[in-house]
């Protein structure tokens, strides 16, 4: 009767490492986390135990010797009561086990607290994250889910759930992007060691044109060039151009101060995550900037509303005659319809975002660049660069003279 710990190693980890207890009974495996962290060089594999000139280790090695005298005398007690030995009955009786194993919905808090705590994401993140677990908690009203139902029956549930919900599949294929998310954290943190849930795959919904999606050079300068005769117009047309100009979200352009221009950059500072931008400002950018700037107030834009300024976007396109049609193909329940939009009416403040790193992308600004002129992580943007290197091949095709 042989009970292993180890050391449940993860690629590019060699510190703080989960000790995973194993044993192996009539065909059946017992795993399970032993609530204990190692590092590789303070683990012995021989002894399965921590070595003992680490501090703590002769506490920590007395309890994995605890564990497994505990196993050890539960198998033997079933085998004079002629009780048959399974993994259910060893869960159910043994005291480390029964009603220690952490509930899937706490430690979704656990997730949500350590993330927020660290700065690793802000407010809009966290209730992102709250919104989904109660999904999960409606879905779980009618299929059991922790770590160990993860698997093609609830990927089914969480779809219809979905289904019936009315949701937009973008939406689900959004939550399930979350749902894998926590199922890393807590694979790597040693909660979760059933791994179907990366063999799900995100259902087929909207396709969207993105490299449509942002406006063309000439179409920015039309925008720019472009006499709205309304100074509240003028306002967010300026504001959607220096967005171009500089890459910035609109959370951003509603905070920009006069002092955040130093010298011929840009510094935007945002909490979280904590990054700090410098964005050297070009000409029209500069120009823009000088326009509002002034000694006696603080914020250079004046403060407007989300709703205010996407629909005045619109309206804004609409007068700069950006007409191109767009082709979106929503899929669902294995129906394809095919809707025809002018640009337009798809515009948005995340246009101005596209649009900067498309002007970027086409200019030859390199990947890293833009993630530091942009605080994006490069695997947000790098479809961008793919979608230009498919479009070369595509072009170079035209010169196939065979």
């Amino acid at each position: 009767m042989k009970i292993h710990f180890y050391l449940d190693r993860r690629k590019g980890r060699t510190e703080h490492l989960p000790v995973f207890l194993q044993f192996w009974i009539k065909g059946q495996l017992l795993r399970t986390f032993t609530g204990e962290h190692c590092n590789i060089v303070d683990w012995d594999p021989d002894k399965e135990r921590i070595k003992t000139n680490v501090a703590g280790a002769s506490e920590i090695n007395r309890l994995f010797q605890s564990m497994q005298e505990e196993i050890q005398s539960l198998v033997w007690k079933t085998k004079t009561v002629r009780v048959p030995v399974t993994v259910n009955y060893l869960k159910d009786n043994l005291s480390f086990m029964n009603g220690k194993e952490r509930n899937f919905f706490s430690l979704w808090e656990d997730f949500i607290n350590s993330g927020y705590a660290d700065n690793k994401w802000g407010e809009g993140m966290v209730r992102r994250l709250r919104i989904l677990k109660m999904h999960l908690m409606n879905i779980n009203k009618k299929y059991k889910i922790d770590f160990y139902t993860v698997n093609e029956k609830f990927y089914k549930a969480f779809l219809e759930y979905n289904d019936r919900q009315g949701f937009h599949i973008s939406y689900a294929i959004k939550n399930l992007e979350l749902f894998r998310w926590f199922m890393n954290w807590a694979s790597i943190e040693g909660y979760n060691h059933n791994m179907t849930f990366r063999k799900f795959k995100s259902p087929a919904g909207e396709k969207i044109n993105y490299e449509e999606l942002y406006l063309t050079e000439n179409e920015l300068m039309d925008l720019f060039r472009l006499e709205t005769g309304s100074i509240g117009l003028e306002v967010i047309k300026d504001m959607f151009c220096f967005s171009c100009f500089t890459g910035l979200r609109y959370s951003d352009l509603m905070k920009i101060e006069n002092g955040n221009l130093k010298g011929d950059k840009l510094i935007i500072r945002r909490p979280k995550p904590s990054v700090t931008i410098e964005i050297p400002l070009t000409d029209a950018a500069r120009m823009i900037f000088d326009k509002y700037h002034s000694d006696s107030k603080d914020r250079l834009f004046p403060p407007i509303s989300i709703q205010d300024f996407n629909r005045n976007i619109k309206e804004l396109g609409r007068m700069a005659d950006i007409h191109k049609p767009v082709m979106i193909q929503d899929i669902r329940k294995n129906n394809k319809v095919v809707k025809q939009f002018k640009k337009w009416e798809l515009m948005s403040s995340v246009f101005a975002r596209r649009t900067f790193i498309n002007l970027g992308v086409n200019r030859g600004i390199g990947l890293e660049m833009m993630c530091e002129l942009t605080g994006n992580l490069a695997g947000t943007i790098i479809h961008y660069y793919k979608s230009r290197s498919l479009e070369k091949e595509s072009e170079m095709q035209k010169l196939n003279i065979f």
